[in-house]
């Protein structure tokens, strides 16, 4: 009631032109300063000794802005990625303004960290993760509904999850099937499959 609604997903994505952007960065921004009003209203009124919030604006900028704005792309547009570039440093320009709100409730014995849950890079090139795993003998299927057979295969994926692989290990995932002894020699596989792809396509082992 103090600071106004909330929402998590943002209304449009800054792609398509000016008005997209604009309207996905003055919804990042109500965002942002919406965190801030909440840790302001708080403070004042029941004050606390530790406060911390999740702002996932960077990554909704990111993805739609990365590829474009890499001159190493195979698309790339100088004018396309001058324009994407500029919805990224926007974006900064109001990371820098919620961040200035959340200092004004700092004072000279108040720590503030400021964190990333992880960096951002261009990505041109698709790869069927699951396929990869089966050729090395790392993830099975079933044969009639050509899903991840979680009685046999070592691995799994979530969709959800994008690209993240997961150890089907006894003892924590009901039908787990690798022994505890043998995760760290599957971690060492999975990786092992994964980087060397590329150098085994050309030996013509994949």
């Amino acid at each position: 009631d103090a600071a106004g609604p909330f929402f998590i997903n943002y209304s449009i994505s800054p792609r398509g032109g000016d008005a997209q952007r604009d309207a996905f960065l003055d919804d990042i921004r109500y965002q942002g300063l919406w965190e801030a009003n909440v840790a302001s209203f708080v403070q004042e009124r029941y004050g606390w000794d530790y406060h911390f919030c999740h702002w996932h604006i960077f990554d909704f900028t990111n993805h739609p802005t990365g590829n474009p704005m890499d001159r190493d792309g195979p698309n790339y547009d100088p004018e396309l990625g001058a324009w994407n570039l500029d919805v990224q440093r926007r974006a900064y320009m109001i990371g820098d303004e919620v961040l200035a709100e959340f200092l004004k409730l700092a004072d000279e014995d108040t720590i503030v960290m400021v964190a990333s849950d992880h960096a951002f890079v261009p990505c041109h090139r698709r790869a069927d993760i699951n396929m990869r795993l089966a050729e090395r003998g790392l993830m099975s299927f079933d044969p009639v509904t050509r899903q991840i057979d979680l009685s046999t295969s070592r691995t799994y994926t979530w969709p959800e999850r994008g690209s993240e692989v997961f150890i089907n290990l006894q003892g924590r995932e009901p039908t787990g099937v690798v022994p505890p002894e043998q995760y760290a020699q599957v971690q060492d596989e999975i990786i092992d499959a994964l980087v060397e792809s590329g150098l085994a396509k050309s030996k013509g082992e994949a």
